[in-house]
């Protein structure tokens, strides 16, 4: 636990987005994530945290210039939640004045845990695992980009 890792994507020049983060424990579905974001050309860079308190910490620290486009937030997650982490990032978005979209990526079907999302305002989508074809980018378009 406690693992972060950065990948800079294929060269190519058109992505949606510079930076996306993702907050997952689970190992494989960061590196499933990061390859679908590389392949459908999402992002840039893309950083995978493990460790949720390892994402909140560098959110809290890192310079402005280097905050992620979009937050890809898993909710079932040992030590701090999904939830949690929405609710410190909420307080941080608040002292800030800084809105990162989030998107939580989640394996619950469970209407409850859906609606929790959708009722969150920083919580712009909800896909559930794994995440089918061209869902993501639909919903990148639908929330983060402007005229498309």
């Amino acid at each position: 636990m406690g693992q972060s890792s950065t990948s800079q994507q294929s060269p190519q020049t058109n992505y949606l987005l510079s930076r996306v983060w993702l907050v997952d424990d689970d190992e494989i579905t960061n590196l499933v994530m990061s390859r679908h974001i590389d392949r459908n050309g999402i992002g840039r860079e893309v950083n995978a945290f493990e460790d949720p308190e390892l994402a909140l910490s560098t959110l809290f620290t890192c310079e402005k210039e280097m905050l992620p486009d979009l937050i890809m937030l898993d909710i079932n997650m040992p030590n701090i939640d999904g939830w949690a982490f929405l609710e410190s990032y909420a307080e941080w978005s608040d002292a800030t004045g800084v809105q990162i979209p989030v998107f939580m990526v989640s394996s619950s079907i469970f209407q409850k845990d859906i609606q929790r999302a959708m009722d969150n305002p920083h919580v712009k989508e909800y896909i559930v695992k794994p995440v089918p074809g061209n869902t993501l980018i639909e919903a990148i378009r639908k929330h983060l980009l402007v005229n498309s």
